[in-house]
């Protein structure tokens, strides 16, 4: 994983999960991006996907903060 992608990454849970700035999905994801999830019957496709599952998790979680203490990837 390139620093590129770590940052995405952190920009992910900084952005979406602990600033609910879920307009920052849109940026991040792709449209022909699957979430593989066997919690999730079908997945979650693209952008929208992945939004629907963010707000249902923080509105189950409305205070939730997500601290990222290790990213491992390629070579790590």
């Amino acid at each position: 994983m390139s620093a590129e992608n770590e940052a995405l990454v952190r920009r992910y849970v900084e952005e979406v999960y602990d600033q609910r700035k879920l307009e920052v999905i849109d940026e991040i994801f792709s449209g022909d991006f699957t979430l593989h999830d066997p919690d999730l019957p079908g997945g979650a496709q693209g952008p929208e996907g992945i939004t629907r599952v963010v707000v249902t998790f923080v509105d189950a979680f409305p205070d939730l903060q997500v601290t990222l203490d290790d990213e491992l990837s390629s070579g790590d």
